[in-house]
């Protein structure tokens, strides 16, 4: 693996901590406190997916690699809608479109570490 393959797997995987831990505590505040149900859950589930794919990259299982335009393209971006989605709570919709993203580019970062 080359040494900006490392760099990047490892802002990834710091990137995705910090959200992954701050989404959870949201979520538990929006659901206890607010009674935000559906944001608070949507939080949960994303917060959920982030953790599971910083063990993926942390095991070695998820690679990233950076030559891949379309899978840099569908993190960056489907990340990038979460997190819109997310501070705004009333576009779940965007959101979702950037939850859908954001696990395209997992899956098909998966893949290709698979053909490898």
């Amino acid at each position: 693996m080359s040494k900006s393959a490392v760099q990047l797997q490892k802002i990834w995987t710091y990137l995705l901590a910090i959200t992954s831990v701050l989404f959870a505590a949201i979520a538990i505040i929006k659901i206890a406190m607010e009674e935000a149900f559906l944001q608070g859950f949507l939080m949960l589930v994303i917060a959920n997916t982030f953790a599971v794919a910083v063990y993926l990259f942390q095991s070695g299982r998820l690679i990233i690699n950076p030559t891949s335009r379309a899978t840099i393209v569908f993190l960056s971006m489907g990340f990038i809608f979460i997190i819109v989605g997310s501070s705004a709570l009333q576009n779940v919709g965007i959101a979702g479109f950037g939850y859908v993203l954001f696990v395209a580019g997992l899956f098909l970062q998966k893949e290709l570490a698979e053909n490898k």
